[in-house]
């Protein structure tokens, strides 16, 4: 939970780098917080509202983790832009993310696991 909340506490903070945990914690638990927000949207007569809501909200801290992300395998935040490719490029993202970031310091900072 520490690094969820340590993703949230760098809402707006695209430089350093991020962890695979830091990063894959944040994801997963946004997956889960949105789907508990869709079913109870779902059983009451709210409408999308809430869910919308959430998602604006988390919208800048995952461009952030995602950019502290491939910082962590010294790769220009730039990368991010690949989502927009369809089908390639989410998965080149995933890729990018799921391998281990450099074990020393690189342009972007200090390994966050050391």
């Amino acid at each position: 939970m520490n690094a969820y909340l340590h993703a949230l506490k760098n809402y707006f903070n695209f430089s350093g780098r991020a962890g695979r945990r830091e990063y894959w914690t944040f994801v997963l638990v946004n997956l889960l917080l949105g789907y508990v927000i869709l079913f109870a949207d779902r059983q009451t007569a709210i409408g999308d509202v809430p869910a919308a809501l959430f998602l604006l909200l988390i919208l800048i801290p995952t461009l952030a983790v995602s950019v502290r992300r491939l910082h962590d395998s010294d790769l220009s935040g730039w990368w991010v832009l690949l989502a927009a490719i369809p089908l390639v490029g989410p998965l080149v993202l995933i890729y990018f993310k799921c391998r281990a970031g450099n074990k020393m310091a690189n342009r972007f900072g200090i390994c966050p696991q050391c």
